[in-house]
Order: C-alpha cells, then structure tokens, then sequence
C-alpha cells in the first residue's frame, strides 16, 4: 500500500496537486506558506496539468546553482529559496569549513515546481544534481518519509539521544510509524513553528482599549469570543478596520489542528469536525463582513497590512507563526506586534532536511543535519544568526536566558523579533505557545498539501449558496479523484 500511495503521489505532483509550503522569495522563508504555496487560478480552482507541465518545463532554467557540480567529492543540497543556504554560507562554514567547500546548493527558484524537480531526480540517480540531501517542509514531508527514497537518521548515526531536545510534534511528522524515534525519522527539522495570532498594538488600542497581551487573549479564548471581538471592531471602526484581511487567514488554524487524518485505516475519506469548524466559520466571518474578503498571499492582503483603520482599510489581526511575524508583516507592524494563543493550538510550516537514499556522503548528510537539528550550540548560531524559532528546548531555553540577561544587538534581536514584538518577549511568548499546544500530528499525511491548498475553492462555494453538503461532497470527490486509492463511504 505504501509504494500504490507514494507512486501515486508522485503522478499527482504533476498532474493536479498543489505545491505549497513556504512565502515568495520577497516575503518569506523556507517553512512559511508563500515560499512554496501552490498558486490557484484567479476563479479559485487549482492549476490545471497543462500549466504545471510547462512551469516543469521551465523549472530546469530556473535553477541557480552555487558550488562546483563537478567536483569529484561535489555533496549536492537543493532547497527552493536560499534560507538554506545562508545557514550553510554563514554558520554553518564558519564552524566546518571543509566539509563546506564541497557543498554545491540547488536553488530550484520558487517552490511551484520545486517538488516536480525532486521527483524526477530521485529516479535517476546517476544525475549529477541529483540531492545528497534536501529541504522538507512539513505538509509534504511524509510524501518523502513514506517513499523509500531517503535514509532515517538511525541510518546516518544519529541516535534518539541526539534528537533527544526536539519537540515531539515534529519528530513524530518526520516519522515512518508516528515514533518520533531515530530510526522511524527520515527527516529532521530545525524550525520550531507554533501557530499564534498576531494583533496590532495602535488597532488594539483604538478599538479594543488595551495592548495587554493577556487581556487580549481574553477576546480570543473562544470562538465565540474571537467572534464577539470582530464584530466589535467592524462597528467601532465603521468597517475601516477588520479583525481579519480575508477568512482563508483561518485556514492553518483550523487545518492544523484536526484530529484525523484525511482518511482511516481502511483508505476511506474522513472529513475531521475541524474541516466542517472551517467551513463554518469561513461563512460566519463572510456573511458578518468581519473581514476584507482578500486571498492570502495577494497584494489586497498585504494592504491591510498598512492601513490606519480610519481613513485606509486595515486588518487588526493575522494569523501566523514565528517565521510569519517576521517574514511577512510589513515595516507598519514594526514594534506593533503582540502575539497571542488565540482559541485553539495549531501549527504552521517549519523546514527540515533529509538525505537520500543514495546519498553520495552519509557522514556529511549526519555532519549537516546535526549542525542544523541536533547540537544545541550550533543551533543557537543558527537562531542568532537568522532569528529563527529552532526546534530545540534545550537551545530555546538557552536564548531566552541570554535574550533576557544581555543587551547586545543579536540578544535585542531575538527578544524583538527582529524589531516586531510590540513588548513581549519573542522566545517567551513562542515557547510558552509551544508548551501548551495540544496536536496530533502522526495524522498528518502525504496527501495533505495538495488538499489543504484547493480547499479554498469550497469552502467559497459553501460561502456564496450556502449549501454545505455540495460543497463537502464537492471536496470529498476532489481528494478521491486525485488520490483515486482513497475510497467514498
């Protein structure tokens, strides 16, 4: 069954899936949604095969390359923007720079096409750009992990001691069995990537009246809170300001933190209560204009960005996570940002790395993904270096200690932000998140992106008739179209 559903996954990365994941090459880092989100057509539908065929075709002069690809001891590493790359250019060559003179990194240059590359190099080996190791993110990490095509980390030596400080949420999403165990993970992450709500501090003021961080999570305890708080500021604000730019800004709340997966043990589709709670609120949030009705990722989106909620539209809220605070919030949200819990944990992107099946060179594949995921040290440089929220207690723990106890420019940097935090602590309020998140994710699937990224399109024909069954049924029908192995109850 596992070789039917990778061998079909691969078909449908061509023919109709969505290769979604992290932010455009201005906006975002590897791990955030619109680096590698799969676009959609302007009437809301997914690309068709004829142009993801041509944007495959083209994939190839695309790619920028950096290294010598034919260095006899060449170690070839592909990601879809250069977030990897820093990492491997800074702290990484500082700290080995041999093993970092034979590195040769593949940009792909956007994500669209990202894994159509991937899929095809994997079946030929003899490629010379074939990946010795390669960046994950983590709606299609178990594509990979469930493929055969890479190596686990017991298979390079790395043991469960020396992910022993990862958090359990994203060892247990790299692992063949859902084990968070060495031998199970076929990939390790070194971001960190718990879901909050971020809440600009001059709206806040204006139109709820207050910037207390723990008031505010007050307003957004519960969906019903979070409803009584939208509609407050809509009338407040006349509907110059919004709680939200556009209802897909629910999308990760709700999606990443289901309680099923998108099928059952007998390959039957299974539609979680929060996939129907999505759809709900989607329309709630429509039909009471508590949003901008903009599409995630578009430049009406990013407006509400910028506006005074007076004069100019403007959304008081986005929902996001560590890389999407500062990443994505524009220059207007500087010192503004106050991240909070909001109703319901979730999680949103976060890269990891992966080594091959025939890895040219194990040892460097374990030398790089220890540097990245497993030594706390060398992941401490990565987050003073980039600001990223890593995916280890232990290094965390240690960067709060020295964002709080020093005030040089790198720890005034972490304890911001990178400048966004409004008065809160970035480490503090992210781990403090992470400790209280409540998630499955040995449900998430190989399936997932591609289902997460055209699920747009029903939920606005639920929004716009109003009749919930089609659209469900609209959707169902989708997924077994696509994944023609999964079955209709």
């Amino acid at each position: 069954m596992k070789k039917k559903i990778v061998s079909a996954l691969m078909c449908a990365t061509m023919a109709a899936s969505l290769l979604a994941g992290c932010g455009s090459e201005t906006a975002a880092p590897a791990g955030s949604e619109a680096a590698s989100a799969g676009e959609t057509t302007s009437d809301g539908t997914a690309d068709t095969p004829a142009t993801e065929a041509t944007e495959a075709a083209e994939a190839e002069d695309t790619n920028t390359i950096t290294g010598d690809i034919d260095a006899s001891d060449a170690f070839v590493v592909w990601g879809w923007n250069d977030d990897i790359k820093k990492i491997l250019d800074g702290p990484f060559a500082e700290a080995n720079p041999d093993a970092y003179s034979r590195i040769v990194f593949v940009n792909s240059g956007g994500s669209d096409y990202y894994q159509t590359q991937i899929d095809a190099l994997l079946e030929d080996p003899s490629n010379k750009l074939y990946p010795d190791l390669m960046g994950l993110e983590i709606d299609y990490v178990q594509k990979y992990v469930q493929s055969g095509a890479l190596l686990s980390m017991a298979d390079m030596g790395i043991t469960d001691a020396d992910v022993a400080s990862q958090y359990q949420f994203n060892r247990v999403v790299c692992s063949e069995d859902g084990s968070g165990s060495a031998d199970a993970m076929y990939a390790s992450f070194w971001q960190a990537t718990p879901g909050a709500w971020c809440l600009r501090a001059d709206l806040c003021e204006k139109y709820l009246g207050t910037t207390d961080p723990d008031e505010l999570q007050a307003m957004f305890a519960t969906w019903k809170d979070v409803e009584a708080t939208a509609a407050k500021v809509s009338e407040a604000s006349n509907g110059a300001c919004r709680l939200l730019s556009g209802w897909d800004d629910l999308n990760r709340v709700f999606m990443n933190n289901r309680k099923s997966g998108w099928y059952d043990a007998n390959d039957n589709i299974v539609v979680d209560d929060q996939v129907k709670a999505y759809f709900e609120e989607a329309k709630l949030f429509y039909d009471n204009e508590w949003t901008f009705n903009t599409t995630q990722w578009q430049g009406d989106w990013y407006s509400m960005m910028d506006g005074d909620g007076v004069e100019s539209n403007a959304a008081l809220a986005y929902t996001g996570c560590p890389w999407f605070q500062y990443w994505c919030l524009s220059s207007t949200w500087e010192g503004q940002c106050i991240t909070i819990p909001g109703p319901q944990s979730f999680y949103w992107g976060g890269t990891g790395l992966a080594a091959t099946s025939e890895c040219s060179d194990p040892e460097l594949a374990a030398t790089i993904i220890k540097f990245f995921t497993c030594d706390s040290e060398s992941i401490q440089a990565i987050a003073k270096f980039n600001c990223d929220f890593v995916n280890s207690a232990d290094a965390n723990a240690a960067l709060l200690e020295y964002s709080k106890s020093e005030s040089d420019e790198t720890a005034q940097n972490l304890a911001s932000g990178r400048g966004i935090m409004n008065s809160q602590n970035y480490l503090e309020v992210y781990s403090d998140i992470l400790s209280g998140m409540d998630l499955d994710t040995s449900i998430v699937r190989a399936e997932d992106k591609a289902i997460n990224d055209n699920i747009s399109q029903y939920i606005k024909q639920y929004i716009e008739d109003g009749d919930y069954d089609a659209a469900i049924n609209g959707l169902v029908s989708y997924i077994h179209d696509t994944y023609s192995y999964l079955n209709v109850q």
